[in-house]
C-alpha cells in the first residue's frame, strides 16, 4: 500500500541531483566521437552482423544496429581511459544492444537475453589478420 500512495514516479524525476553538468556531457560526447577504430575491428563487426543474420538464435541485426554496436563500443572505450576500440569493446556492449533481438518461442527474461546474447558474441573470432 506504501508504494501505491508514495506518488508518481514521474514527480519523483523532479527531485533527483544532477550528476554531471550539459558541458561536461558534450565535452564527452566529442571526445567519443574521436576514439578511433580500425579497420580489423569493422571487419570483425562486419562478422559479427553477418553472423547474427545467420544464427537461428538472432533476429539477424541491421546495419543500423551495427551503428549502435560501434557508438557504444566507442563510448565504452572512452570510459575505460582508450581513445581507441578493441575486440573487448564491443563484446561488451553486445549484450546490451542486441540482446533483445535474441530469438525465441517464449519471452526471454533481460537476464536470459543477456546470458544468451553474451554466448553467441564469445563464439564470433577476432581475426586478426585479414
Amino acid at each position: 500500500m506504501e508504494l501505491l500512495s508514495s506518488g508518481s514516479r514521474l514527480e519523483k524525476l523532479d527531485h533527483l541531483e544532477r550528476s554531471i553538468n550539459q558541458d561536461d556531457l558534450k565535452s564527452w560526447e566529442e571526445q567519443i566521437r574521436s576514439v578511433t577504430v580500425s579497420t580489423m575491428l569493422l571487419e570483425y563487426l562486419t562478422d559479427v552482423l553477418q553472423a547474427s543474420r545467420k544464427s537461428e538464435d538472432f533476429f539477424g541485426l541491421s546495419p543500423r544496429a551495427g551503428l549502435d554496436l560501434l557508438e557504444a563500443a566507442k563510448a565504452w572505450a572512452f570510459f575505460e581511459n582508450r581513445n581507441y576500440v578493441i575486440p573487448d569493446d564491443i563484446q561488451a556492449v553486445f549484450p546490451y544492444v542486441a540482446g533483445h533481438r535474441m530469438f525465441s518461442q517464449h519471452a526471454l527474461s533481460a537476464a536470459l537475453e543477456y546470458a544468451r546474447a553474451h554466448e553467441f558474441i564469445n563464439t564470433i573470432p577476432f581475426v586478426k589478420t585479414r
